[in-house]
């Protein structure tokens, strides 16, 4: 957990700052996960080092980083906060995913990094659907895309509707259909099954993969099954 904050944090202050792996890498949070483990044996008495004791020390003074250079050490303490989804990744969509107390912040959602003026476009939902997907970086154009929600953007870029079929559900019939639109975040265009869903009877809308080409077909997708094997005349 904390390799995986430190390893993101470190690739965003590398393209900001510069490559401080050419510098001396002594004493920072990836080191708090091994020193705990040992720490462990150290307190039943196995083991007793008197070095390790030291290092142990010097993180619990509350250090996030250190940088040695010939003639001074760079310190960072810990950060103010962190903000983390499931996964932890770094993730927020309401501040910065990690600050610390100078105010250097960094904004990341699902993982994934934004400069700060982009990242409050993309949580303010101020980007249109064309601006969107002319976004370089496809994981930010994906990010931006899961924010703004594909039912808007499908609306924006005017999707085009490639197969419908009726079907059964709870006594009366539903339209499911199959949406084609160009996001450029692969060779083909991306396509969307829009479902109903029985219990509910609400609307919903799932990504398949490019190659189906009618709603049955998404739909046995959807359910991880043969599309040969799947004809249902009725949902319940």
């Amino acid at each position: 957990m904390e390799s995986q904050v430190g390893s993101q944090v470190r690739s965003q202050v590398e393209s900001q700052v510069g490559n401080y792996n050419a510098f001396g890498w002594y004493a920072n949070i990836v080191d708090y996960s091994w020193v705990s483990f040992y720490d462990f044996f150290s307190r039943i008495g196995i083991t007793k080092n008197e070095n390790f004791e030291k290092f142990k020390k010097l993180l619990k003074s509350g250090l996030y980083d250190c940088i040695q250079l010939e003639k001074f050490c760079i310190v960072c303490r810990k950060p103010e906060k962190i903000n983390r989804n499931e996964l932890y990744q770094l993730h927020s969509l309401t501040e910065p995913a990690i600050f610390w107390k100078d105010g250097f912040k960094l904004f990341f959602i699902d993982g994934v990094n934004f400069m700060e003026d982009l990242w409050q476009k993309i949580v303010r939902k101020q980007l249109t659907a064309k601006e969107i997907i002319e976004l370089k970086n496809i994981e930010q154009r994906t990010i931006a895309l899961k924010v703004k929600g594909y039912e808007s953007v499908l609306e924006e870029l005017e999707a085009r509707k490639i197969d419908v079929s009726m079907v059964q559900i709870n006594g009366k019939t539903k339209e499911y259909e199959l949406l084609e639109v160009e996001l450029k975040d692969d060779r083909k265009p991306a396509k969307f099954f829009k479902w109903v869903d029985w219990s509910t009877e609400k609307e919903g809308l799932l990504r398949v993969p490019p190659e189906i080409n009618t709603c049955l077909e998404a739909s046995a997708w959807s359910f991880e099954e043969e599309k040969e094997l799947f004809n249902p005349l009725i949902e319940t």
